[in-house]
C-alpha cells in the first residue's frame, strides 16, 4: 500500500487502474482529486481506507470486487457525482441495493451515494443504525426509516442538500 494520502489533490488524475498486486488504497489516498471520474480496482484489493476517496467530485459510480472485507468511514464521503456503488455478488462482508452501499446481512448502511437523487429513499428494515456521515450530502426529501432502526449516531444527516421534508415510520 501507498502512503496517506499520496496523491491527495491531485486534480489532474481523472482515472485509476490499480495493478493486480495492490491490496490496500491507504486513508485519503485519492482525497480531493475533483477531476477522477473512474476508478478500476482489482480482485486482489481487500482494504479502502478512510476517507480515500473523500471529495473526488467528478466520481459517479463504483464497483467494489470480492475480496474487499473493509471500507474505511468516508471513503467515498463528498463525491458529489457519484450515483451507484455496486458489490460483486461473491463479497462475504459487502452488498448493494439499488445503488446504495451495505453490510453483507444490510444491518448498516456504509454509503448512500451523495449523487443519488432518487426523492424518496425507503430503507430495509433489516438496518439498525445510522453511523456519522452515513447520508452526508443526500439529496432525497422523504425518508422511510427502517422498523428495526435502533441508533442514529450524531450527524448521520449531515448536509442534506435538498432537506428533508418528512420523516416517516420515525418514533422515539
Amino acid at each position: 500500500a501507498a502512503a496517506e494520502g499520496v496523491f491527495d489533490w491531485a486534480e489532474s488524475i481523472t482515472s485509476v487502474d490499480f495493478p493486480e498486486s495492490l491490496t490496500a488504497v491507504s486513508d485519503e489516498m485519492f482525497r480531493c482529486c475533483s477531476n477522477l471520474t473512474e476508478i478500476i480496482i482489482p480482485d486482489s484489493l481487500t482494504y479502502i481506507g478512510e476517507k480515500a476517496f473523500n471529495e473526488c467530485y467528478s466520481l459517479t459510480d463504483i464497483f467494489i470486487p470480492e475480496n474487499v472485507s473493509y471500507i474505511g468511514k468516508n471513503a467515498f464521503g463528498q463525491c458529489e457525482e457519484l450515483s451507484a456503488i455496486y458489490v460483486d455478488t461473491d463479497n462475504k462482508y459487502y452488498s448493494a441495493q439499488s445503488g446504495v452501499l451495505y453490510n453483507k446481512d444490510k444491518t448498516d448502511i456504509i454509503v448512500y451515494p451523495t449523487g443519488k437523487t432518487t426523492a424518496e429513499y425507503v430503507m430495509p428494515d433489516t438496518v439498525k443504525e445510522l453511523h456519522a456521515g452515513t447520508f452526508n450530502g443526500a439529496k432525497f426529501t422523504s425518508l422511510v426509516l427502517s422498523e428495526n432502526l435502533e441508533k442514529i449516531e450524531e450527524y448521520a444527516f449531515v448536509d442534506i442538500e435538498f432537506g428533508i421534508s418528512s420523516f416517516i415510520n420515525l418514533t422515539s
